[in-house]
């Protein structure tokens, strides 16, 4: 009889272990995902960057202009001086995003190591 009950459980056992390492499998499986559309949106992010980079190169080289010619200088330096703070605020909420990822991908292996 005790045999009986041992060959019933070591199915059920066998069973849980199966379908506790499907959702662990899955839950990697869903973070990879994650981490792979975080860097997406991170190099998205980065190239909006360098292309409002070369914007605010541009401002700075129109109040260059206006400075030599006397003429538009409030309104250059004013387009400039909002392009930098807009730029400045992309910069921070890159390095925001990249300490995401960061933390994130860290998590990710960290918890796969203790698979």
């Amino acid at each position: 009889m005790n045999e009986t009950l041992n060959h019933l459980e070591q199915p059920r056992r066998s069973l849980s272990r199966d379908v506790w390492e499907w959702n662990s499998r899955q839950a990697r499986q869903d973070q990879y995902q994650i981490l792979l559309e975080q860097r997406e949106n991170l190099m998205e992010h980065h190239r909006a960057m360098m292309e409002h980079h070369q914007t605010v190169k541009a401002l700075y080289e129109e109040v260059k202009d206006s400075l030599q010619s006397g003429q538009g200088k409030e309104q250059a330096w004013q387009n400039y001086h909002t392009a930098l703070q807009d730029h400045h605020q992309m910069v921070v909420d890159h390095h925001q995003m990249i300490r995401n990822y960061l933390r994130m991908s860290e998590n990710r292996f960290s918890k796969q190591e203790l698979q």
